[in-house]
């Protein structure tokens, strides 16, 4: 049950993260939701997040802020608790920052499912 509740918020199932990795996770992710936009923001800039809403316009309602910069905060925490793996996989996690580094996993998996042909 935990795992799967690990999951259903969106991090990453990896080898080795022991259930006291899970519970702080978790606890992290629901703190984060509970938070307003303004202390996500205070958040972000702790983990060297850029917090812009290009994509929402200026005048966005608090509820999109906050669903925009909880999505940031969880990509971070995925990367953070998974970047032995994308390090493994030549990815430069310090490099890219996590939306880059989920970019150029994800183009990887393609390319290893594509054939030889």
């Amino acid at each position: 049950e935990l795992r799967k509740t690990y999951r259903e918020v969106g991090l990453p199932e990896v080898g080795g993260v022991g259930t006291e990795d899970i519970m702080s996770a978790l606890t992290t992710v629901l703190t984060w939701e509970l938070l307003s936009y303004t202390e996500l923001e205070k958040d972000c800039r702790e983990r060297r997040i850029p917090v812009r809403y290009d994509d929402l316009g200026v005048h966005a309602p608090p509820a999109d802020k906050h669903a925009h910069l909880l999505q940031q905060l969880k990509v971070d925490l995925k990367v953070s608790l998974s970047r032995g793996v994308y390090e493994a996989r030549g990815i430069p996690v310090e490099r890219l920052g996590a939306w880059h580094t989920l970019d150029v996993a994800t183009r990887l998996d393609e390319f290893e499912a594509m054939n030889n042909d």
